[in-house]
């Protein structure tokens, strides 16, 4: 075994799973004795619960009002499951919101509002770094619909307020062209969208 292998299965062992990759590579039996042991050695388990911690602070920082969310309806085990389950596929916060929020879409405890907060915050980021680098393309207008006023559920999530109630349906517009990178859209915008409010 190369030291460039054993170097690639300590990183991905401390990142908290084992490469597929590793089939293929040709082990001896005390390589392979000695990879196996070593997932439950003691320095890597706080190595995997420092990286697990990283990412965890990443998360609260990209994508609050989802984590808050999360926390609030007691759909924790999303959170547990993608820190424990999910590979790392990268460190910046950028790729870890849209990791997260892809998760989110395809997990089936999540439910809608979560699925929609994450997707909005993923893409108000989106439109922010569309913003910075001046390429409005790399973030296209998009519109998310809510079945909370989401001026009233973000208030909520970020004062620890009470959740509000379901409403009729509402809709953000996000935009890199947008100087806070979202509105709501008002009434004279839902034809113009091809939109339909309901009663």
């Amino acid at each position: 075994m190369s030291l460039l292998e054993v170097q690639r299965s300590m990183v991905e062992f401390a990142r908290g799973y084992q490469r597929e990759s590793r089939k293929q590579v040709q082990l001896t039996q005390a390589e392979s004795k000695w990879l196996d042991q070593l997932p439950n050695s003691p320095g890597l388990k706080v190595t995997q619960q420092t990286q697990q911690w990283w990412r965890i602070t990443r998360l609260c920082s990209a994508a609050p009002l989802t984590v808050e969310l999360i926390k609030r309806t007691g759909f924790d085990e999303l959170l547990y499951d993608y820190i424990i389950n999910e590979p790392v596929r990268s460190l910046f916060f950028a790729a870890e919101l849209e990791q997260f929020a892809n998760y989110l879409q395809q997990h089936s405890a999540s439910t809608p509002t979560i699925k929609i907060l994450a997707a909005f915050e993923c893409a108000v980021k989106n439109a922010y770094q569309a913003s910075v680098s001046n390429d409005a393309h790399a973030s296209p207008v998009k519109t998310f619909q809510f079945t909370y006023d989401p001026i009233a559920l973000f208030n909520a999530l970020l004062t620890g307020a009470a959740l509000p109630s379901h409403a009729q349906h509402y809709y953000l517009i996000v935009s890199p062209d947008l100087p806070h990178f979202w509105r709501v859209a008002p009434e004279v915008d839902y034809q113009a969208l091809g939109l339909h409010r309901n009663h």
